[in-house]
């Protein structure tokens, strides 16, 4: 079989934002929104668990198998599925630029431009890189119902249920699907305006099947929400903010802040510096693309540009996370890369340049930039990274490593998730054990690991100031009775003190014991640790049941869309389907 010229580019393009990706995870620093997402995935199949506090029970899943593959939690298998699914996007993006201007070079170009961003390369971690990739299939199918293909609805609903399943932000779609469904009724699009929406009984089914769709693939978390409720009257974080339904599992500490308007402005009043920096050809020649067709009603252009908007609005508003305006360069992406072919035909009739030179040229720029944007990201330096591997390199698996408790907890709690690690705040109680344990003992290394108070090592100000002074006379005892082994001066600086302890074999239990992250104990390994185990037996054990198949069956479907992927792209390379406009 004959493979075009353009599936070739296509899938070095593919390779190429692949291996910028898995570059960048060794050097992106892990923070604390991040560490969330990827300590509780770590064993949560074997656990058989539905979902957590704070949902994403897709993406937990995917993320543990990921852990399976590689054998070890570590910078790159923490964010392989965003790193896969967003390599898997540029195919996607291709798809929909096609599906929406029907011009190659463009498609091309905005694939390119989203493989090489420097604010994706960087931000390129947690759920939504791998919650947009289902939301982005999920509007490529919206796209063919728009044309009159119903059943593809269907695809489109799938889709976004498993884009919701990883993270709540896709949620946005719905009204602006509904909204986009009015404007095509309506004969926005064509021309042909009515007054009038009818919906046939017809539509009235497929809209009745995808309803039931969502709400079976929804299941799992269904399911947990309504254990949770019925045996601990709490409910995870998306249910408790947004329905209002049961009680929080953390109180007194907010997952999700209140939307503010002022937040928000001052938001939009930094969109350049914050955007701009990283991305300047993408926001320069996306903002300009839109410029370019928004007079052109086309519903593919709507909803990404209303997308960018309403998720620029909400997201802008609660300040989140550098990884939740994911989409917005995606979109972008797709506009510069109209961009450049208009601008490229321009010179071309204006100039009487060749066309294939203007694409060199352009090519030249793009990859001259995003190398200098790119050299920026894997120079930036990383206590966290730095010190897992000074602990895998230097520090014996049978160590007790004494944490220093003005470092952020979550840090090394990803760091360190295997060893035998404490926080110094609960030594005095592993002393006190050790003293009254007639036991045999065994001499062991005992590290303690101290934060230099040159930052805050993770922690917010008013958390080390909380914990500064009872950490420095630790560190003072430390000092007085270990020896100085190395340091690590990245963005944090660590220092690292060696000596040995004389243990019972039995406190390596005692000290595991400890482990916890947001309410659950690590690995799973403690149950009765966890803060919404609830009973598995009598009718609780159908429900759970139930809601574990749905949720093999939605990471069933997940894992499938990778062959659908290619499928659509070699399919709609042979038909010319993919070059009808929408």
């Amino acid at each position: 079989m004959k493979i075009k010229k353009t599936l070739v580019v296509l899938f070095l393009i593919v390779i190429v934002a692949l291996i910028l990706r898995l570059i960048a995870a060794q050097d992106v620093e892990i923070v604390p929104d991040e560490i969330v997402y990827s300590l509780l995935p770590w064993k949560i199949i074997s656990a058989q668990r539905l979902s957590t506090a704070v949902g994403g029970p897709l993406f937990s899943y995917l993320t543990d198998i990921s852990y399976t593959i590689f054998g070890e939690v570590n910078a790159t298998s923490t964010r392989f599925p965003s790193i896969f699914f967003g390599s898997l996007t540029v195919i996607l993006i291709y798809l929909c630029s096609l599906k929406i201007f029907g011009n190659k070079k463009a498609a091309l170009f905005g694939a390119f431009l989203f493989a090489v961003s420097g604010y994706i390369l960087e931000n390129n971690t947690e759920p939504d890189m791998t919650a947009f990739f289902f939301a982005l299939l999920s509007v490529y199918f919206f796209l063919f119902f728009l044309d009159g293909k119903r059943n593809y609805l269907y695809l489109s609903t799938i889709f976004l249920t498993l884009a919701v399943l990883c993270k709540s932000l896709p949620l946005l779609f719905l009204p602006i699907y509904l909204f986009i469904f009015i404007l095509h009724a309506k004969g926005y699009f064509t021309g042909n305006q009515n007054t009038k929406v009818v919906l046939d009984l017809k539509l009235l089914k497929t809209i009745f099947g995808c309803l039931v769709i969502a709400i079976l693939l929804l299941m799992p978390t269904i399911m947990y929400n309504y254990l949770e409720f019925k045996n601990n009257g709490k409910t995870d974080t998306i249910v408790y903010a947004f329905l209002g339904i049961g009680e929080n599992f953390y109180p007194g500490m907010s997952q999700i802040d209140p939307w503010d308007f002022p937040v928000m402005l001052n938001f939009f009043k930094n969109f350049f510096a914050k955007f701009f920096m990283p991305d300047p050809l993408i926001v320069g020649l996306g903002i300009l693309g839109i410029f370019l067709v928004v007079q052109q009603r086309r519903a593919g252009s709507l909803i990404l540009i209303i997308s960018a908007l309403l998720l620029l609005a909400y997201v802008g508003g609660i300040t989140g996370s550098a990884s939740h305006y994911l989409w917005v360069p995606l979109v972008l992406s797709i506009f510069a890369g109209y961009s450049i072919e208009k601008l490229s035909h321009y010179l071309h009739t204006k100039c009487n340049l060749n066309l294939r030179t203007i694409s060199f040229v352009f090519i030249l720029i793009i990859t001259a930039v995003s190398l200098y944007q790119f050299n920026i990201i894997i120079s930036k330096e990383s206590a966290n990274m730095e010190l897992r591997e000074y602990s895998i390199e230097n520090i014996p698996k049978d160590s007790i490593i004494v944490m220093d408790p003005r470092i952020y907890f979550g840090s090394y709690s990803w760091i360190l998730h295997e060893r035998h690690y404490l926080n110094g705040m609960h030594f005095q109680e592993l002393l006190n054990q050790l003293g009254n344990s007639a036991s045999p003992k065994i001499e062991v290394p005992l590290y303690y690991i101290e934060c230099s108070g040159d930052t805050t090592c993770g922690w917010k100000q008013e958390d080390y100031d909380r914990v500064n002074s009872f950490a420095e006379s630790l560190s003072t005892y430390f000092k007085d009775n270990l020896g100085y082994t190395g340091e690590i001066d990245a963005n944090h600086h660590f220092f690292i003190y060696q000596g040995f302890i004389s243990v019972p074999p039995e406190i390596y239990q005692s000290i595991d014991r400890t482990h916890a992250f947001m309410g659950y104990s690590m690995g799973w390994k403690y149950p009765d640790q966890n803060i919404d185990e609830y009973p598995r037996e009598g009718s609780n054990k159908y429900f759970h049941v139930a809601g574990l198949l749905f949720l093999y069956l939605d990471l069933l479907l997940a894992l499938l869309t990778i062959p659908l992927v290619l499928v659509l792209l070699f399919k709609g390379e042979k038909s010319g389907k993919l070059y009808q406009k929408a």
